[in-house]
């Protein structure tokens, strides 16, 4: 069996490449999104995340969409 990698610049692109059978697996840290699940099958997780939002705990006078934008 010949194996040839390639290398994608983003999760979009690597979608892209499985979804039109250019490659025949993709693999890596791949959010499971509906969308997604809509074009391609997805093995099992191999890690739950879920949604994380971490703050300062200091007291301060921004809001936290303020703190949000600071981070990003």
């Amino acid at each position: 069996m010949k194996i040839k990698f390639s290398v994608q610049p983003n999760v979009k692109a690597l979608i892209k490449k499985v979804q039109d059978r250019h490659d025949d697996v993709g693999i890596a840290a791949i959010s499971i999104t509906a969308t997604r699940a809509d074009v391609i099958d997805f093995s099992q997780p191999m890690f739950d995340s879920g949604l994380q939002i971490l703050t300062s705990g200091e007291a301060s006078q921004s809001s936290l969409l303020q703190d949000l934008a600071a981070v990003l």
